[in-house]
């Protein structure tokens, strides 16, 4: 396969930069889990299957995750990604995948892949806060005389944090170490980092991975990718510490709970996320199940 042609088509279609392309082709990429579709002897269109386990009932289980579908522009519309996805089910299945799952780059995709024969299955719980409105919530719910600080944590002490973790043990997708370094280390490219809790100067096994985003009005952004918080008094402790230890104006938690948090309803837009399209006949309540993050 010509990389640096799947490289010029996946930029040309999401715009991802040449260091996140990089990172992803010399640690992710695998030719035999990549299905390209050639014309005239150039790149038309591709997507890339990517493993991950699942633990369901505490039996190990593989998907597969579609990533990256795109198709050049002269070429859509004429049925070609459709038989690229047909022929990843057949490859799934013959494999012994338990179901293909992917995340639509926008909205519009969704009632396509749906006709594939794909369900929404996940939903994204996004919560937007301002900071006055985050110290307001926090000080009413936190007692003042607690200290919270940050230890910043490298990929070999996040994996630790991670399989510690209360996603380690529920039904669920999980990382493994190379997909978590592998996103470390585009988050830290992109100006983000991972974080541990300090409460009172003791370690706790609370953590977040964080970016930050320039917004048109000069505003910053947090972005809180993933946490393992789960109920209202870790995430207040998260938001507090957050709010003492970096400078931004808004809050954006892209939380993936089947259910928002109680305290945080009106603050929660809950929005279609993952897809699954299943290889099997199975009775599973996936939104009871936990996808924590797909690749990014």
């Amino acid at each position: 396969m010509n990389i640096e042609e799947l490289k010029s088509l996946w930029k040309e279609t999401f715009g991802d930069s040449d260091e996140y392309l990089d990172e992803f082709f010399s640690r992710i990429y695998k030719e035999n889990n990549t299905l390209v579709r050639c014309i005239d002897g150039k790149t038309a269109a591709a997507l890339y299957m990517i493993p991950y386990d699942l633990f369901i009932n505490g039996k190990h289980h593989v998907i597969q995750y579609l990533y990256a579908l795109a198709t050049k522009t002269e070429y859509r519309r004429k049925g070609i990604m459709t038989e690229l996805i047909r022929q990843a089910h057949r490859i799934g299945k013959k494999r012994g995948y338990l179901f293909s799952a992917l995340i639509p780059a926008c909205q519009d995709l969704y009632a396509y892949y749906q006709k594939l024969g794909y369900n929404i299955a996940y939903y994204q719980n996004k919560l937007i806060l301002d900071r006055t409105e985050i110290e307001r919530l926090c000080r009413k719910q936190v007692t003042e005389s607690r200290r919270f600080g940050i230890k910043a944590l490298n990929k070999e002490s996040f994996q630790k944090m991670y399989e510690k973790s209360i996603f380690s043990g529920i039904n669920g997708i999980r990382q493994s170490g190379l997909l978590n370094h592998f996103y470390l280390e585009v988050l830290q490219q992109d100006g983000g980092t991972a974080v541990s809790v300090m409460i009172d100067n003791k370690k706790t096994d609370l953590y977040a991975l964080i970016g930050f985003e320039s917004q048109p009005s000069g505003n910053i952004r947090m972005i809180l990718y993933e946490t393992n918080a789960r109920d209202d008094e870790e995430i207040l402790m998260l938001l507090l510490t957050l709010a003492e230890n970096f400078e931004f104006q808004e809050l954006e938690g892209l939380g993936m709970k089947s259910e928002p948090v109680s305290m945080f309803d009106r603050y929660i837009q809950r929005l279609p996320y993952a897809l699954i399209h299943s290889f099997y006949d199975m009775e599973i309540q996936w939104n009871h199940m936990d996808i924590n993050r797909l690749l990014i």
